[in-house]
């Protein structure tokens, strides 16, 4: 299974100690919602839009908890720029992904990056990690226990207080 990075952000008081992926509202220069994902992801993370290859998008817009329109996109980030028309054919080896190292976080947008395996958010029986949860009694939202991803935090209660 590819592995999948998560980051952490900051975006005002309501989302401290949150883990969030890249983005943001579309400003007026974004041609589309995705030029604007791909322009955050860039802002945030320092990653260059031409070694994302987009894979789908998450559609209808989804509602956040906090009632934003969000439109989600799931792309495969290259090591390299990949070379114009290559095509992945049956039986290659995995690509490779970028690596943590090269992420340059825009602080103080982006307090702490780290690596989340995919398989991690994809197993729903993994008790100590993901948890269901229901939004007004409506919504269903998963929560991932990422405490373990931060350095130098030994317990959930230096998390939550913003050590």
């Amino acid at each position: 299974m590819a592995d999948l990075d998560s980051y952490l952000r900051f975006e005002g008081n309501f989302a401290i100690m949150e883990a969030n992926f890249p983005g943001g509202k579309v400003d007026p220069t974004d041609k589309s919602h995705l030029a604007a994902a791909l322009r955050e992801a860039n802002e945030e993370l320092g990653i260059d839009p031409a070694q994302v290859e987009i894979l789908g998008s998450l559609a209808p817009p989804q509602i956040s908890l906090r009632g934003l329109r969000v439109f989600p996109y799931i792309g495969f980030v290259h090591s390299q720029i990949p070379n114009a028309g290559f095509e992945a054919k049956s039986g290659d080896a995995p690509l490779p992904s970028f690596s943590m190292s090269s992420i340059r976080p825009s602080f103080p947008e982006v307090a702490h990056a780290f690596h989340l395996p995919l398989g991690d958010i994809a197993d729903l029986d993994q008790k100590e990690r993901l948890r269901v949860h229901s939004f007004r009694n409506q919504a269903p939202y998963w929560s991932i226990d990422v405490t373990d991803k931060w350095e130098g935090v030994t317990d959930r209660a230096s998390l939550r207080s913003g050590v």
